[in-house]
Protein backbone atom coordinates (compact mmCIF):
# COMPACT_ATOMS: atom_id res chain seq x y z
CA UNK A 1 0.00 0.00 0.00
CA UNK A 2 1.82 3.49 -0.93
CA UNK A 3 1.87 6.09 1.56
CA UNK A 4 -0.68 8.38 -0.43
CA UNK A 5 -3.32 5.15 -0.19
CA UNK A 6 -2.50 4.66 3.66
CA UNK A 7 -3.33 8.57 4.16
CA UNK A 8 -6.46 8.67 2.29
CA UNK A 9 -8.05 6.37 5.09
CA UNK A 10 -7.47 8.71 7.74
CA UNK A 11 -8.15 12.25 8.07
CA UNK A 12 -5.53 14.70 8.52
CA UNK A 13 -7.23 16.12 11.74
CA UNK A 14 -9.34 14.97 14.85
CA UNK A 15 -12.91 14.49 14.66
CA UNK A 16 -13.41 14.24 10.79
CA UNK A 17 -16.62 13.78 9.62
CA UNK A 18 -15.83 10.81 7.66
CA UNK A 19 -12.49 9.23 8.42
CA UNK A 20 -10.83 8.02 11.15
CA UNK A 21 -7.80 9.82 12.94
CA UNK A 22 -4.61 7.69 13.31
CA UNK A 23 -2.70 7.68 16.22
CA UNK A 24 -0.27 5.90 18.38
CA UNK A 25 -2.02 5.78 21.60
CA UNK A 26 -3.28 1.98 22.01
CA UNK A 27 -6.55 3.74 23.40
CA UNK A 28 -7.56 6.50 20.81
CA UNK A 29 -10.70 5.80 18.87
CA UNK A 30 -13.00 7.52 16.69
CA UNK A 31 -17.22 6.60 16.86
CA UNK A 32 -19.95 6.90 15.03
CA UNK A 33 -23.04 6.18 16.29
CA UNK A 34 -26.72 6.57 16.06
CA UNK A 35 -29.60 5.16 17.92
CA UNK A 36 -33.21 5.81 17.16
CA UNK A 37 -36.66 4.72 17.77
CA UNK A 38 -40.41 4.28 16.19
CA UNK A 39 -43.34 4.00 19.00
CA UNK A 40 -45.83 3.10 16.42
CA UNK A 41 -44.03 0.27 14.64
CA UNK A 42 -42.53 -1.10 18.40
CA UNK A 43 -38.91 -0.90 16.50
CA UNK A 44 -35.60 0.13 17.22
CA UNK A 45 -32.19 0.12 17.02
CA UNK A 46 -28.64 1.46 18.07
CA UNK A 47 -25.81 1.19 14.69
CA UNK A 48 -22.33 2.20 16.23
CA UNK A 49 -18.45 2.36 14.47
CA UNK A 50 -15.66 2.02 17.36
CA UNK A 51 -12.45 2.35 15.45
CA UNK A 52 -8.93 2.10 16.90
CA UNK A 53 -6.63 4.77 16.03
CA UNK A 54 -3.48 2.64 16.45
CA UNK A 55 -4.33 -0.62 15.39
CA UNK A 56 -6.88 0.44 12.12
CA UNK A 57 -9.73 -2.07 12.92
CA UNK A 58 -13.26 -1.15 13.67
CA UNK A 59 -15.45 -2.59 16.26
CA UNK A 60 -19.73 -2.74 14.44
CA UNK A 61 -22.31 -3.01 16.95
CA UNK A 62 -25.73 -3.42 15.85
CA UNK A 63 -28.52 -3.69 18.39
CA UNK A 64 -31.96 -4.41 16.90
CA UNK A 65 -35.55 -4.60 18.39
CA UNK A 66 -38.29 -5.44 15.87
CA UNK A 67 -41.65 -8.05 15.97
CA UNK A 68 -41.04 -8.64 19.65
CA UNK A 69 -37.25 -10.07 19.52
CA UNK A 70 -34.42 -7.66 20.12
CA UNK A 71 -30.48 -8.82 19.64
CA UNK A 72 -27.11 -7.11 19.58
CA UNK A 73 -24.41 -8.25 17.16
CA UNK A 74 -20.28 -7.29 17.53
CA UNK A 75 -18.22 -8.03 14.14
CA UNK A 76 -14.65 -6.51 13.32
CA UNK A 77 -13.56 -4.57 10.22
CA UNK A 78 -10.22 -5.70 8.21
CA UNK A 79 -7.50 -2.50 8.99
CA UNK A 80 -7.82 0.25 7.08
CA UNK A 81 -11.95 -0.73 5.79
CA UNK A 82 -13.54 0.70 9.25
CA UNK A 83 -17.21 1.09 7.69
CA UNK A 84 -17.93 -2.37 6.20
CA UNK A 85 -17.93 -6.02 7.81
CA UNK A 86 -19.77 -8.91 8.19
CA UNK A 87 -22.57 -7.50 9.91
CA UNK A 88 -23.40 -4.34 8.39
CA UNK A 89 -22.13 -1.65 6.14
CA UNK A 90 -22.49 2.23 6.91
CA UNK A 91 -22.22 4.81 4.62
CA UNK A 92 -21.52 8.65 5.74
CA UNK A 93 -22.42 11.59 3.85
CA UNK A 94 -20.75 14.02 6.77
CA UNK A 95 -23.30 14.76 9.47
CA UNK A 96 -26.04 14.83 6.77
CA UNK A 97 -26.78 11.23 6.68
CA UNK A 98 -26.01 7.78 8.14
CA UNK A 99 -27.22 4.58 6.04
CA UNK A 100 -26.76 1.38 8.00
CA UNK A 101 -27.47 -1.88 5.55
CA UNK A 102 -27.12 -5.39 6.62
CA UNK A 103 -27.94 -8.54 5.17
CA UNK A 104 -27.44 -10.39 8.29
CA UNK A 105 -30.48 -8.48 9.96
CA UNK A 106 -32.20 -7.73 6.77
CA UNK A 107 -32.16 -4.34 7.16
CA UNK A 108 -31.64 -0.58 5.50
CA UNK A 109 -31.93 2.66 7.62
CA UNK A 110 -30.88 6.17 6.74
CA UNK A 111 -30.95 8.84 9.50
CA UNK A 112 -30.75 11.98 8.61
CA UNK A 113 -29.91 15.03 11.14
CA UNK A 114 -32.28 17.43 11.89
CA UNK A 115 -29.72 20.64 12.60
CA UNK A 116 -26.29 21.08 12.52
CA UNK A 117 -24.02 18.81 15.23
CA UNK A 118 -23.38 20.39 18.75
CA UNK A 119 -20.26 20.35 19.62
CA UNK A 120 -19.08 19.97 23.05
CA UNK A 121 -15.51 19.93 23.04
CA UNK A 122 -12.91 18.27 24.88
CA UNK A 123 -15.02 16.83 28.09
CA UNK A 124 -14.13 14.38 30.49
CA UNK A 125 -10.19 14.80 31.13
CA UNK A 126 -9.90 12.95 34.11
CA UNK A 127 -7.28 9.95 34.06
CA UNK A 128 -6.20 10.79 30.51
CA UNK A 129 -9.40 10.34 28.74
CA UNK A 130 -9.90 13.29 26.64
CA UNK A 131 -12.71 12.89 24.07
CA UNK A 132 -14.21 15.44 22.03
CA UNK A 133 -18.10 14.82 21.09
CA UNK A 134 -20.76 15.85 19.07
CA UNK A 135 -24.27 15.35 18.78
CA UNK A 136 -27.62 15.66 16.58
CA UNK A 137 -31.22 15.00 16.58
CA UNK A 138 -31.82 12.98 14.15
CA UNK A 139 -34.76 10.67 11.73
CA UNK A 140 -33.93 7.27 10.56
CA UNK A 141 -36.93 5.47 7.59
CA UNK A 142 -36.47 2.49 5.80
CA UNK A 143 -37.42 -1.25 6.96
CA UNK A 144 -36.36 -4.09 9.13
CA UNK A 145 -37.13 -6.86 7.80
CA UNK A 146 -39.46 -5.70 5.59
CA UNK A 147 -41.68 -3.59 8.76
CA UNK A 148 -41.41 -0.38 7.38
CA UNK A 149 -39.23 2.34 10.30
CA UNK A 150 -39.34 5.71 10.96
CA UNK A 151 -38.19 7.17 14.09
CA UNK A 152 -36.54 9.69 15.82
CA UNK A 153 -33.14 9.71 18.73
CA UNK A 154 -29.41 10.55 18.27
CA UNK A 155 -26.40 10.68 16.23
CA UNK A 156 -23.22 11.12 17.54
CA UNK A 157 -19.24 11.35 16.95
CA UNK A 158 -16.84 10.88 19.54
CA UNK A 159 -12.88 11.19 19.22
CA UNK A 160 -9.90 11.03 21.19
CA UNK A 161 -7.84 8.80 23.92
CA UNK A 162 -11.04 6.52 25.78
CA UNK A 163 -8.45 5.08 28.29
CA UNK A 164 -11.86 3.50 30.91
CA UNK A 165 -10.07 3.63 33.63
CA UNK A 166 -11.42 7.12 35.31
CA UNK A 167 -15.45 6.28 34.45
CA UNK A 168 -17.68 4.84 36.75
CA UNK A 169 -21.01 5.31 34.84
CA UNK A 170 -22.97 6.95 31.87
CA UNK A 171 -26.71 7.75 31.66
CA UNK A 172 -27.79 9.69 28.78
CA UNK A 173 -31.36 10.54 27.95
CA UNK A 174 -32.46 11.85 24.34
CA UNK A 175 -36.16 12.74 23.25
CA UNK A 176 -36.53 13.77 19.94
CA UNK A 177 -40.37 15.41 18.12
CA UNK A 178 -41.36 13.19 15.07
CA UNK A 179 -41.12 15.86 12.92
CA UNK A 180 -37.58 16.95 14.44
CA UNK A 181 -38.60 20.14 15.19
CA UNK A 182 -36.79 19.71 18.48
CA UNK A 183 -34.47 17.53 19.70
CA UNK A 184 -33.55 17.42 23.68
CA UNK A 185 -30.79 15.18 24.91
CA UNK A 186 -28.16 14.95 28.19
CA UNK A 187 -25.48 13.04 29.67
CA UNK A 188 -25.01 12.35 32.94
CA UNK A 189 -21.12 10.66 33.86
CA UNK A 190 -19.66 9.72 37.39
CA UNK A 191 -16.41 9.29 37.84
CA UNK A 192 -15.02 5.43 39.27
CA UNK A 193 -14.34 6.93 42.92
CA UNK A 194 -17.92 9.13 42.79
CA UNK A 195 -20.82 6.30 44.51
CA UNK A 196 -23.46 5.99 42.15
CA UNK A 197 -25.78 7.56 44.57
CA UNK A 198 -23.72 10.99 44.37
CA UNK A 199 -24.66 13.91 41.74
CA UNK A 200 -22.59 13.46 38.92
CA UNK A 201 -19.15 14.24 38.45
CA UNK A 202 -19.93 15.93 34.90
CA UNK A 203 -23.17 16.87 33.13
CA UNK A 204 -23.76 18.10 29.18
CA UNK A 205 -26.93 18.26 27.31
CA UNK A 206 -28.08 20.42 23.97
CA UNK A 207 -31.60 21.67 22.94
CA UNK A 208 -32.49 22.36 19.50
CA UNK A 209 -35.78 24.14 18.72
CA UNK A 210 -36.75 26.05 15.93
CA UNK A 211 -35.20 28.90 17.88
CA UNK A 212 -32.26 27.63 17.60
CA UNK A 213 -30.05 24.89 18.91
CA UNK A 214 -27.66 25.83 22.13
CA UNK A 215 -25.58 23.32 24.75
CA UNK A 216 -24.96 23.42 28.70
CA UNK A 217 -22.35 22.19 31.00
CA UNK A 218 -23.94 24.16 34.11
CA UNK A 219 -24.99 21.06 36.45
CA UNK A 220 -27.20 23.34 37.93
CA UNK A 221 -29.60 23.69 34.70
CA UNK A 222 -29.25 19.65 33.78
CA UNK A 223 -31.79 17.46 35.78
CA UNK A 224 -33.26 13.99 35.30
CA UNK A 225 -36.29 13.37 37.44
CA UNK A 226 -36.34 9.22 38.45
CA UNK A 227 -39.17 6.93 39.88
CA UNK A 228 -39.03 4.77 42.97
CA UNK A 229 -37.07 2.20 41.18
CA UNK A 230 -34.52 4.63 39.67
CA UNK A 231 -35.69 4.35 36.45
CA UNK A 232 -35.82 7.66 33.84
CA UNK A 233 -39.02 9.35 34.41
CA UNK A 234 -38.65 13.13 32.93
CA UNK A 235 -35.87 15.04 31.60
CA UNK A 236 -35.11 18.78 32.47
CA UNK A 237 -32.68 21.82 30.58
CA UNK A 238 -32.63 24.25 32.01
CA UNK A 239 -36.58 25.84 31.33
CA UNK A 240 -37.55 23.02 29.49
CA UNK A 241 -39.23 19.89 30.79
CA UNK A 242 -40.04 16.49 29.33
CA UNK A 243 -42.08 13.16 30.59
CA UNK A 244 -41.26 9.91 29.75
CA UNK A 245 -44.76 8.39 29.53
CA UNK A 246 -44.01 4.80 27.63
CA UNK A 247 -41.18 2.22 27.48
CA UNK A 248 -41.44 0.57 23.46
CA UNK A 249 -38.46 -1.51 24.43
CA UNK A 250 -34.91 -2.46 25.72
CA UNK A 251 -31.92 -4.39 25.42
CA UNK A 252 -30.07 -5.84 28.69
CA UNK A 253 -26.63 -6.06 27.61
CA UNK A 254 -24.47 -8.85 29.43
CA UNK A 255 -21.01 -7.83 30.91
CA UNK A 256 -19.03 -6.87 27.60
CA UNK A 257 -15.29 -5.24 27.20
CA UNK A 258 -15.00 -1.61 26.30
CA UNK A 259 -13.99 -0.33 23.82
CA UNK A 260 -13.44 -4.01 22.82
CA UNK A 261 -10.09 -3.44 20.79
CA UNK A 262 -7.49 -4.42 22.08
CA UNK A 263 -7.71 -5.87 26.07
CA UNK A 264 -3.95 -5.47 26.62
CA UNK A 265 -4.16 -1.91 27.57
CA UNK A 266 -6.28 -2.38 30.41
CA UNK A 267 -9.90 -1.78 28.72
CA UNK A 268 -12.31 -2.16 31.48
CA UNK A 269 -15.58 -4.61 31.79
CA UNK A 270 -18.97 -2.93 31.97
CA UNK A 271 -20.72 -4.71 34.27
CA UNK A 272 -24.69 -3.47 33.51
CA UNK A 273 -26.05 -1.95 30.61
CA UNK A 274 -29.58 -1.48 29.31
CA UNK A 275 -30.81 0.64 26.56
CA UNK A 276 -34.35 1.85 26.83
CA UNK A 277 -36.20 3.62 24.13
CA UNK A 278 -39.12 5.32 25.21
CA UNK A 279 -41.88 7.74 24.47
CA UNK A 280 -42.49 11.13 26.30
CA UNK A 281 -44.26 14.33 25.80
CA UNK A 282 -43.05 18.21 25.63
CA UNK A 283 -45.66 20.81 26.74
CA UNK A 284 -45.27 22.79 24.21
CA UNK A 285 -44.12 20.52 21.08
CA UNK A 286 -46.03 17.43 21.98
CA UNK A 287 -45.26 14.07 21.33
CA UNK A 288 -41.13 13.18 21.41
CA UNK A 289 -39.39 9.85 21.48
CA UNK A 290 -35.87 8.70 21.95
CA UNK A 291 -33.50 6.57 24.49
CA UNK A 292 -32.97 6.25 27.66
CA UNK A 293 -29.48 4.31 28.33
CA UNK A 294 -27.59 3.61 31.27
CA UNK A 295 -24.12 2.11 31.64
CA UNK A 296 -22.11 1.01 34.86
CA UNK A 297 -18.50 -0.17 35.05
CA UNK A 298 -16.69 -2.36 37.29
CA UNK A 299 -15.51 -0.24 40.39
CA UNK A 300 -11.16 0.73 39.89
Amino acid sequence: MSADQKSAQFSPHEGGAERPFQSDNPVYSDTWGVATVDPDSGQAFWAQVLHNGSTGIARHLLMVISNGKTSCDYAYTAPGDPFHSALMDVELDGWNSYLVTSKAKSLELTSISGHEPVDFGRLLTFKDFSLGHQEAGARTTGQIGGIAFNGVGLRDRSFGPRPMGGVGSVNSVVLVSQDLRVSFAANLVHGSQTPIGNEPDTKFAFVSTPDGAWSTSDPAEIGVRRAADGLAVGLRIRDEELTITKEIGHHHYTPHWYPSLDLRVGERRILHHVLRFVEGQHPRYGRVAGLVDMGTLVPC
